[in-house]
């Protein structure tokens, strides 16, 4: 994980094409087979070579539309709807600044602080409403496919917490968002 240009790196090929083998491979799926001695370049072309083999995305497409109707896109209307009143009420601010001075201008920083405070205390309630839906709608994901999503949202989490290898949220999803969830 901390090695730079991981994902990029051209593998051992002829390791990269045994071990592969190994993990696509009935009945054991390359269960006992360790990986912790393998180069890391190695480790990551399997993933890779995994995630791009999949037929289909983890998530179906029913089940991603549900997610994102009833979980992330009201956020993303909420978030949308509070930035176009904070632009709003700084141009009135501005304007109010300019004809009254700069001892309204400490109250209305002061008045911003506590507006910010409540307004993240109510996302953390609304967020918190929209957690047991997300749990009930994985749920409805076959065993292997939830481990799968949530072993490797864990995994590409941890990546950009790691500068060394040179990769954000934004290129794990732009790699591998499609054969996750579509």
């Amino acid at each position: 994980m901390y090695q730079p240009n991981l994902f990029r790196q051209t593998p051992n090929l002829r390791r990269h094409a045994d071990l592969f083998k190994v993990f696509d491979s009935a009945p054991a799926f390359g269960y006992g087979v360790s990986l912790r001695c393998e180069a890391t370049p190695v480790v990551a072309s399997i993933l890779s070579t995994f995630l791009r083999n999949l037929k289909q995305p983890i998530l179906s497409d029913p089940l991603r539309e549900a997610l994102w109707n009833f979980c992330v896109q009201p956020t993303v209307n909420r978030d949308r709807q509070r930035q176009t009143e904070e632009q709003d009420e700084e141009e009135d601010a501005r304007h109010d600044d300019a004809l009254s001075g700069k001892r309204h201008q400490l109250a209305n920083l002061q008045e911003t602080a506590t507006r910010r405070k409540a307004i993240e205390e109510e996302n953390r309630q609304l967020d918190a409403a929209q957690v047991p839906v997300v749990r009930c709608l994985l749920r409805l994901l076959p065993t292997s496919r939830l481990s799968s999503l949530y072993y490797l949202c864990a995994f590409f989490s941890q990546i950009p917490l790691c500068p060394e290898n040179g990769l954000t949220l934004e290129d794990i999803a732009s790699l591998y968002a499609d054969k996750v969830i579509g």
